[in-house]
């Protein structure tokens, strides 16, 4: 592993601060209309439409509000998307790199708000702690390195006061930069894919600006860590960001979670029907296990992708994205615990089926061979973040993170 190289990761830091603020500073968005200025889908390079936007959104703040804090403190809290969606209940504590950015998060709700700081990711201690709940969302992926990152949620843990969560939104999953590459170029030419292109176009996906992570990286973080959730996104599969990235929630001096009463393997299923039953049937059962643990789901949204490695997706036996087995779930009264903690390159995830209780734990099942992080292809080529690739280059030789 590669030493902290804190002038670099300062220059990396400057050069998102002015990506940031030019973008801002030329939107249109003001006051308490929600500003997508910049969102671009990575396949498309389009603009990612607004309902997708505000669905991406809205489930990003239920997910915190799920965990129910008095006190928040958002890290990289943009120009206000979640700050509109939470602040009316919560004491709501933002940062953000760009002055630009926090201008437009003050006029971005009527909630009254503890306070909104000009601070990068890595200083948040100063801040002095005692919150309930800590968010970086969407905020990963312009970190200078895997040993920032590491740095920045040691902090965010240590910010909690007693029992609380660190809540981790839409992290690039460095095992399917593959899949998604290949996505994106079928989508882009609609043609089928020739393997030497594909490769070409994998390898330039992963010489980009973006910080991909593994989700294994989560898992030890800080001592106080008693639970780490990782989530595959369960938003409609439109956009990369519903289909290659994933949350994480971090519990904080928790209860040590409960493993699931029974198990399934999916293989062991066999079709749409028999899983429609088997939840129908876990569903109505008065005195049954409490909980049932669906191992290696083949992911819908995630196909395989031929000459990636990827080989395994789901082009040959049937499947079910995350959105829909939520939905069947929560069909017959029960609610789910999805988890990408398995990290395997074809996109394949768990889930646990409950009658509501928390703390359910799902184990992973192996992980691919693959670097905990890497830096990816991920914005439209500008003057300033042609800057940025030269400071990757700086870091190691080549374009990519400390690992």
């Amino acid at each position: 592993m590669h030493s902290r190289k804190p002038e670099l990761e300062q220059r990396h830091i400057s050069v998102w601060q002015s990506v940031f603020d030019a973008t801002y500073t030329s939107s249109s968005a003001a006051g308490a209309v929600d500003d997508y200025a910049g969102w671009t889908d990575s396949g498309g390079r389009r603009q990612i439409p607004d309902p997708d936007m505000r669905e991406w959104a809205d489930d990003a703040a239920a997910s915190v509000s799920a965990l129910r804090p008095g006190r928040l403190l958002e890290v990289g809290c943009g120009t206000g998307l979640l700050l509109r969606r939470l602040a009316h209940d919560c004491r709501y504590v933002g940062t953000d790199l760009s002055a630009a950015a926090l201008t437009r998060a003050a006029a971005a709700s009527d909630a009254t708000v503890e306070g909104l700081h000009q601070l990068p990711a890595h200083e948040i201690d100063s801040l002095g702690g005692g919150f309930d709940a800590v968010v970086l969302n969407s905020v990963v992926q312009y970190f200078p390195g895997l040993d920032y990152l590491r740095d920045v949620l040691h902090q965010a843990v240590e910010a909690v006061a007693g029992t609380g969560h660190v809540f981790v939104g839409d992290v690039r999953h460095v095992d399917l930069l593959d899949a998604q590459a290949a996505a994106e170029l079928d989508a882009g030419e609609g043609v089928p894919l020739d393997p030497e292109r594909l490769r070409h176009r994998v390898r330039a996906h992963r010489q980009g600006n973006e910080l991909a992570v593994r989700p294994t990286v989560f898992e030890e973080i800080h001592p106080r860590v008693t639970n780490v959730r990782v989530r595959p996104k369960t938003i409609h599969p439109r956009t990369a960001m519903a289909r290659f990235r994933y949350d994480v929630v971090l519990t904080v001096d928790g209860r040590p979670p409960q493993r699931a009463g029974t198990s399934r393997a999916w293989e062991t299923i066999g079709s749409n029907e028999a899983l429609r039953v088997l939840v129908e049937e876990f569903g109505s059962e008065a005195r049954g296990a409490e909980s049932l643990e669906i191992t290696g789901i083949a992911n819908a949204n995630i196909r395989a992708s031929a000459g990636t490695g990827s080989e395994r997706g789901p082009a040959h036996r049937w499947a079910i994205g995350p959105r829909d087995l939520r939905q069947l779930v929560e069909s017959h009264g029960l609610a789910s615990e999805l988890s990408w903690r398995s990290c395997l390159p074809d996109g394949s995830f768990d889930a646990v089926l409950h009658r509501g209780a928390e703390g359910v734990e799902i184990g992973a099942r192996g992980s691919a061979e693959t670097e905990d992080a890497w830096f990816t292809s991920a914005a439209p080529s500008t003057s300033p973040l042609d800057a940025l690739r030269r400071v990757h280059t700086d870091f190691a030789g080549a374009p990519r993170p400390e690992v």
